[in-house]
Parts: C-alpha cells; structure tokens; sequence
C-alpha cells in the first residue's frame, strides 16, 4: 500500500501502533502531548509536498471536533480550572490520534483500509480478516452517509416546523431520531452488498513482520508506558 513509509511496513504493526500512540495522546500529561505535537510536526515536515498537504487538510478538518470534544470534558467539569486543563488534554489528545492516524494511515480509502485490515488479520484465518476487513470498509463509508441523512432529515423537519430556539432545535432532533435510524438499516444492508461486491478479488497475502515492525512497536510500548505513568504520577508538568 502507499504511504507505508511513514510508519511500519506491515499493516498489523501499523494497526498496533496508531493504537497506542492514540492511547498515550490521552494518557499523557499536557507536557507529553506537547511532545508528541512537536512530533508530529517535526513528521509532517519531512513528509513529500503533495502528501504534507493532504495531511494538513485532514487534521485541519478534525480540528473544530477536538475543539467541541475539550469544551465537552471542560462542561462536564463545570468550568473550573481543573476541568479547563482537562479538557485540553482532551482536545489534544483527539487532534494528535488523528494526526498520527494522519501520518500511519495517510488518506486511506475504503477499499485500502479493506486491504490493510484484511493483511493485519490474515494469519488468524481468511474468514476473520474478510469479515473484519470489510466491516472496517463499511464503517469508514457509513458515517458520510448517516450524517448525511440527519442532515437531510433535519432540513426537512425544519422547513415543516420553523423554530430558531433552544427547545425547537431539542424538538426537531428527537423526531428525526427515529428516522434516521430506520434510514441507517436500510441504508447498511445496501452499504454491505455493495462493499462486498467490490471488495478485492485476490487481497494481497499475509507477510513477514520486519525489523523495523519491531523497532516501532518498542518504541510506542515504552512511549505509552512513560506516558501512563508520567499521567499518573504529575511529572513532567509542575502544576499538574
């Protein structure tokens, strides 16, 4: 697959270790997601122009959803300081899960995440990796959708019932729950016939872990383990 140079060659190390590194983004005390921000950037730079620019759309997209993530934790909290470095621990840590997802996994499409699933569970059995390489595929696609259809079923309440406030927005939310979910079932079965009736041939068969698997692995097994601990125990940032 493409842009495997950015991260291990084979597609389950690649899995292992986007998992971890999202793992110690929100573990990480607010010292350690800056490290992992200096990271990411100092990645992106040496990454081929074409390639530094699809990365930076994508993370740019993501951006104002970290943002409503660590205003979310911070409400939670009830707006106080405490709750204030939480939620942007939050923020960040969302932001930099997928800019290394950004950077493993560049600008994947359904039919190469079907592909690097279906190499990362290959050696467990052919049946499995299928399965889950096509469900991974089906999710990728059936979020577009979904927010699709609640975008659509919200236009069409609100041209029925105009209500700019507070309680007409609630209104015009819970009555489209329903719809929306019997769209999303019709919508999965005709999402699942048709992924599986593109989904490759021949996928590409099982390889060998290399050196350089092993090398990444360590490296994010020690990265999350100090970032765990360091979490836990305040080090790394003098008002934690």
């Amino acid at each position: 697959m493409s842009g495997t140079a950015a991260g291990p060659p084979h597609a389950a190390s690649r899995l292992t270790v986007l998992a971890m590194w999202t793992a110690a983004a929100f573990a990480a005390p607010l010292a350690g997601v800056l490290a992992m921000l200096v990271g990411v950037l100092a990645l992106a730079a040496r990454l081929p122009p074409e390639r530094a620019r699809r990365w930076a759309r994508a993370v740019a997209r993501f951006g104002p959803w970290a943002l409503l993530w660590g205003l979310a934790a911070w409400w939670a909290l009830g707006f106080t300081a405490r709750g204030l470095m939480v939620g942007a621990g939050t923020a960040a840590g969302t932001w930099l899960a997928v800019a290394g997802a950004e950077h493993l996994l560049p600008g994947l499409l359904p039919g190469e995440v079907y592909d690097v699933v279906y190499q990362a569970l290959a050696g467990l059995g052919p049946r499995l990796a299928e399965d889950m390489a096509l469900g991974s595929a089906m999710m990728v696609r059936f979020v577009p959708l979904v927010r699709a259809e609640w975008q659509g079923l919200q236009w069409g309440w609100e041209a029925m019932h105009p209500d700019p406030s507070f309680r007409g927005r609630v209104r015009r939310a819970a009555g489209t729950v329903v719809p929306l979910l019997a769209r999303a079932l019709a919508r999965t079965e005709e999402l699942a016939l048709v992924l599986w009736l593109k989904r490759p041939s021949a996928p590409a068969p099982p390889t060998r872990w290399r050196p350089a698997d092993w090398a990444w692995l360590m490296a994010a097994s020690g990265w999350l383990a100090l970032m765990a601990v360091a979490g836990r125990e305040g080090w790394l940032w003098p008002w934690q």
